[in-house]
């Protein structure tokens, strides 16, 4: 009969067996003890393998297993040291016949009569992976091109003083707008499975908060003959600290949800907050519809439905650490309820909805809030980034104000000492002295006119707890880069007003005089032409949108951008010289500049460089610089495309001086040459593009264009052969 002891043992065995997660036991010693049946397929492993070195049957061969070979010795390190536990470790693994796989290990110890062991479970996420990154690549797909649609729809509402099309522009804002939601929720359901959903809280008006969301569903509700409804408490705060993203994704989607299933009546949305201690606040979002007989019981389906968006919904109000209830409303329909806790920022009240809704409705050839040119006010703007300024300087051209620029934190005081100014914009990221320091000085200077005067900072990480950080140092007020046109005219009106009694604001000037997107040579085909430039990572509306809407500044700064190309060579000196403080700044400052240009995806990777160089990670920065310079590279070649086709210049119109040029040598083009002989035409081709992407010579330049369009356009590769080959 067998033991209890062999009964067990057995037992466990059988367990651990019929895991759907694979198993690896690891002596202290690095022996393999044990594995399960998943291990064995997953990693490829033998029952020969027990009993061997993991160094052995794993070796570290570089690429060949991903990290896996290398992190099980560290893990095993690490654990036996410490006798911690750790949890979900992501991993890489390519099996023998070159599958992918990655993985997520949790690592611990096991003590058997005195002998110790690690356990490694070994969870396969490979398909989850997969389908993450494909909902998070096609929703990114596809929030391109509807943000360039809003973006010129922006315009057509802002402009046009035609009704019937204004009717037209607006639906195509709601729909837009729904289908963004719609995407957001893609993207959102990827981040719930992979683990990444993250909550991003920010100061938010809760007048343009309920704004946005009846923009974005009442055109909806209109359609199907239904009525629509905020009821907003009389007491509503001004400014909450929120994750108001999340909360636009969080209502609309329990409004499209009443929407969608009501056929009559209407659907309401009552809003209230409940301030528990004048800061500590809760937001109370509640949606009554009418959608016919429902059972409380039947909420479960939604639980476990995403494709009403509530699934998603939840999960966001749970990381919030909100609550989500739902009732039935008498005769019939539900009552949906969701509890959010907020922060109380300015506790003064938002005011009557009615009237502010009907304040902000599209009308013919709106204005904006523009200042009086009797006023001459002056402001001062502090930017080591000559875009910055200009950008800064176009978006106020036609208020009247009378606008001084420094271009460092030294300047800036020198200039301070003998001119008064109303307003001082100061950027934060500057070198040699920053824009903390800057204002330190100003502020201990003696005699100085602006000693008392407001302060603004300008950065381009806007995180949660900025306007905290920066009121702490001193600063009046804060504002984020690239600069929207609007909340800079509401910052100078607000602090102008508090400056100067009296004050008061132009009301003939219209939105029209500063926008001039339909100038430059060659715009006719419009937004349809722009969407050309998705490929390179570029979104030509939002570039306008942060040139205020003008084609003429939005050009200026890309001709700025594009002859500023010696700015590589400098920061990869800055990685030789592991100077990582500088080129921190350095790569600070491209993020911004491809921000303000709609160069989204270079200003993304830009900002991770910029991150991992402010925690000092050099080995990163040199690890991905060839990553980064091949998206900087590919970004210049779409703006000089875009110049080109506005402009009408030609290829040799952007030049550098000779300093800056990139060297190409006699034996290079003979190598392309020996190429276009060997019938690798394609190499060669692809050479000579990314040649031209580079500072060149004016006559280096000539020549590989000549060469490249033989090969390109002539299909003359003798010619070709020749113009290369020729000292």
């Amino acid at each position: 009969m067998q033991n209890v002891a062999d009964f067990n043992a057995d037992l466990y065995k059988e367990i651990v067996s019929e895991l759907p997660d694979g198993v690896l036991v690891i002596a202290s010693g690095g022996e393999i003890v044990m594995f399960n049946q998943k291990a064995e397929v997953l990693l490829g492993l033998s029952p020969n393998d027990t009993g061997r070195l993991f160094v052995e049957v794993f070796p570290d061969r570089g690429d060949e297993y991903g990290n896996f070979a290398a992190l099980i010795p560290e893990i095993l390190r690490r654990c036996m040291g410490s006798s911690e536990t750790l949890s979900e470790i992501p991993a890489d693994y390519i099996n023998g016949s070159g599958k992918k796989f990655k993985l997520l290990l949790t690592a611990d110890i096991l003590n058997s009569g005195g002998e110790r062991a690690m356990s490694v479970l070994i969870k396969d996420i490979t398909d989850s992976s997969s389908q993450s990154r494909f909902l998070s690549k096609m929703s990114h797909e596809f929030r391109t091109p509807i943000n360039a649609i809003l973006g010129m729809n922006e315009m057509i509402l802002r402009e046009c003083s035609d009704e019937q099309i204004l009717e037209y522009a607006e639906y195509i804002q709601s729909s837009g707008k729904s289908l963004l939601f719609l995407m957001n929720d893609i993207l959102d359901m990827a981040k719930i499975e992979s683990g990444r959903l993250e909550i991003n809280p920010m100061e938010y008006t809760t007048a343009d908060f309920l704004l946005e969301l009846w923009n974005t569903v009442y055109l909806r509700a209109k359609e199907k003959n239904l009525s629509l409804s905020f009821v907003v408490d009389k007491s509503m705060p001004k400014t909450l600290f929120g994750d108001v993203i999340r909360l636009k994704q969080i209502t609309s989607n329990i409004l499209s949800n009443a929407i969608l299933r009501s056929e009559k009546g209407g659907v309401e949305l009552d809003i209230a907050c409940q301030c528990a201690d004048g800061k500590n606040a809760s937001l109370i979002i509640s949606v009554k519809d009418h959608g016919g007989d429902f059972s409380p019981d039947d909420f479960n389906m939604f639980k476990s439905d995403s494709s009403y968006g509530l699934h998603i919904s939840m999960e966001l109000i749970r990381l919030m650490g909100g609550s989500i209830d739902t009732k039935k409303n008498s005769p019939q329909g539900l009552i949906f309820t969701a509890c959010v806790p907020q922060t109380v920022i300015d506790s003064q009240y938002m005011g009557d909805f009615e009237a502010i809704r009907h304040e902000h409705s599209y009308s013919p050839q709106g204005g904006g809030l523009h200042i009086s040119k009797s006023q001459n006010a002056r402001v001062l703007v502090v930017d080591d980034n000559i875009m910055n300024i200009t950008v800064f300087k176009a978006l106020l051209k036609n208020t009247g104000l009378d606008i001084v620029s420094a271009e460092s934190g030294k300047v800036c005081l020198e200039i301070a000492k003998e001119q008064q100014f109303d307003i001082i914009f100061m950027d934060h990221m500057m070198p040699e002295m920053d824009g903390i320091e800057t204002l330190h000085q100003l502020r201990d200077m003696a005699d100085c006119p602006n000693k008392d005067t407001p302060v603004i900072a300008l950065t381009a990480n806007a995180l949660s707890g900025a306007k905290e950080f920066y009121l702490n140092e001193g600063f009046s007020d804060f504002l984020a880069k690239p600069i929207d046109s609007k909340q800079l005219e509401e910052m100078i009106t607000r602090f102008l007003a508090d400056e100067r009694p009296g004050f008061s604001l132009s009301e003939d000037f219209q939105a029209s005089e500063t926008s001039d997107v339909s100038s430059g040579a060659n715009n006719e085909d419009g937004a349809d032409s722009y969407a050309d430039y998705e490929e390179y990572g570029i979104s030509i509306a939002d570039g306008l949108g942060y040139s205020g809407d003008s084609m003429d500044v939005y050009l200026e700064l890309m001709d700025m951008f594009l002859n500023n190309v010696s700015k590589q060579a400098m920061m990869e000196q800055l990685i030789v010289d592991c100077d990582i403080k500088n080129y921190s700044i350095e790569v600070h400052g491209l993020k911004g500049n491809a921000r303000m240009l709609g160069a989204n995806r270079l200003a993304d990777i830009a900002y991770e460089h910029e991150k991992q160089g402010k925690a000092g990670n050099l080995e990163y920065v040199e690890e991905h610089w060839d990553e980064l310079i091949a998206i900087w590279n590919e970004t210049l070649e779409g703006f000089g495309e875009f110049y080109r086709s506005q402009t009408g210049a030609a290829d040799d119109d952007i030049v550098v001086d000779d300093g800056e040029c990139f060297e190409i040598s006699q034996e290079d083009m003979t190598e392309v040459a020996n190429l276009i002989t060997n019938f690798e035409t394609s190499k060669a081709v692809q050479q000579l593009s990314d040649w031209l992407k580079k500072p060149l010579k004016q006559e280096v330049r000539k020549r590989l264009k000549d060469a490249f369009n033989a090969l390109d356009k002539e299909y003359d590769e003798d010619k070709a052969i020749e113009i290369l080959s020729s000292n």
